[in-house]
C-alpha cells in the first residue's frame, strides 16, 4: 500500500500474536460427567507453535454456557507444594531414564517436540485428547482442531516382571489418587500416592511431654496456690502436639475427588444461560471440568467453556516453570 499523510503515526506493535482464548464445547447429555482439558495442547493447536505441559498456567476469566439446567465445577490440581515436589520428582526420573538409554548412542535421538506429559487423574487417559472448537462464532459446528503427534509420557522400569529380565513394565504416570494395575502390570502410577509412600513421615505424638511427677514437684507447685496451674500445664502438654493435618496422607494420594473446586458451581435457567468467572492457577496446565444435572431430570445438552488466559512472555501468555 502507498504511503499516505491517512495513517497512524506507528505501526501497530503488541508483541507476539497470540490466541489466549480458548473455546470448548460438547454435548453432555443427560447425566453429564468429567471432561479433561490440557491447556498446553490447546494453545498448541490453536497457535501453531509448541508449549510445555508441566508448567504453571494462569486463567484470567472462565465462562461456562448450557442449554439445559447444569451444574459446571471446574477443578485444578491443588496448589501447594505436594503437587510440584510430586511431578518433579518424576520429571527427574524420567529425564534420567532416557538419559541412561541414550548414554551409549553416538547422536541425539531426543524428538522435536519431547516433553514431560501427564494425566490429571487415573481415568484421564483416553479423554486427555480434548476437544477444541476451531469455530467459534458456529455453535453447530463440530469443527475441531487437532494435533499430529501429542503423547502422553511413559515409563520403562528396570524392575524385573518376573525372573526373565527382559521382561520389563511400561505405564503412564497421573497425578491424583492411586495407582491402576497390580506389580509386574502397572498401568497408571498416581504420582502424589508414590511421593506419599517413600515420604519419611516424623513421628509427632507425645513431643514435649511431660513426667507424671512434674504436678507433684515443689519447685514446680512453689506458686500454685490454687492447682490452677496444673490444668494449664496439662493443656500445653497434651494440646497441639500432632500437626494440623494428616501427617500420614498427602491430599490427593488417596482419592481423585481430592481437587480444588477453583472457578464454577452454578445452575442454568436454561437455553442460553451463562456465568462467568474470576481467574485462577492452573498448575501443570491440566483442568478437569465436570457438568451434573444433581438429579434435576433434565437433558443436559450442549454445554461450552470459554478460558481466557492471561498474556505473557511464555509465547504471548503468563506461566511460571517448576524446574
Amino acid at each position: 500500500m502507498a504511503r499516505s499523510n491517512n495513517l497512524p503515526a506507528k505501526k501497530w506493535k503488541a508483541g507476539e500474536r497470540t490466541v489466549t482464548r480458548l473455546h470448548f464445547k460438547w454435548d453432555a447429555g443427560t447425566d453429564g460427567g468429567s471432561k479433561y482439558i490440557d491447556i498446553a495442547k490447546a494453545l498448541s493447536q490453536v497457535n501453531r507453535r509448541a508449549y510445555r505441559q508441566g508448567l504453571y498456567y494462569y486463567a484470567s476469566k472462565v465462562t461456562f454456557s448450557n442449554s439445559g439446567a447444569a451444574y459446571c465445577s471446574i477443578n485444578t490440581l491443588m496448589d501447594n507444594w505436594v503437587t510440584k515436589v510430586a511431578w518433579k520428582r518424576a520429571y527427574q526420573q524420567f529425564s534420567k531414564m532416557n538419559r541412561k538409554a541414550m548414554a551409549d548412542l553416538p547422536g541425539n535421538i531426543t524428538p522435536k517436540y519431547h516433553d514431560f506429559k501427564i494425566a490429571m487423574t487415573n481415568s484421564a487417559h483416553a479423554t486427555l485428547d480434548n476437544t477444541l472448537d476451531a469455530c467459534y462464532g458456529n455453535v453447530t459446528s463440530s469443527t475441531t482442531y487437532t494435533s499430529d503427534d501429542w503423547v502422553q509420557s511413559k515409563f520403562v522400569t528396570e524392575d524385573p516382571v518376573d525372573a526373565d529380565p527382559r521382561n520389563t513394565d511400561t505405564f503412564f504416570v497421573h497425578m491424583l489418587g492411586p495407582h491402576t494395575g497390580s506389580s509386574g502390570a502397572w498401568t497408571s502410577i498416581g504420582l502424589i500416592r508414590s511421593l506419599n509412600d517413600i515420604w519419611a513421615f516424623d513421628p509427632e505424638e507425645g513431643n514435649p511431654s511431660l513426667d507424671g511427677d512434674a504436678d507433684t514437684d515443689p519447685l514446680s507447685n512453689l506458686f500454685d496456690a490454687g492447682d490452677n496451674q496444673d490444668e494449664v500445664r496439662l493443656n500445653l502438654d497434651t494440646d497441639n502436639d500432632e500437626a494440623p493435618y494428616n501427617n500420614n496422607m498427602m491430599p490427593g494420594s488417596a482419592s481423585t475427588d481430592e481437587q480444588t473446586c477453583a472457578a464454577i458451581m452454578r445452575t442454568g435457567t436454561g437455553a442460553g444461560a451463562y456465568v462467568s468467572a474470576p481467574g485462577f492457577c492452573i498448575p501443570m496446565g491440566l483442568l478437569e471440568v465436570a457438568v451434573t444435572d444433581f438429579g434435576a431430570g433434565e437433558a443436559i445438552g450442549a454445554v461450552e467453556l470459554t478460558i481466557d488466559l492471561v498474556p505473557g512472555s511464555y509465547h504471548g501468555v503468563h506461566a511460571e516453570r517448576v524446574v
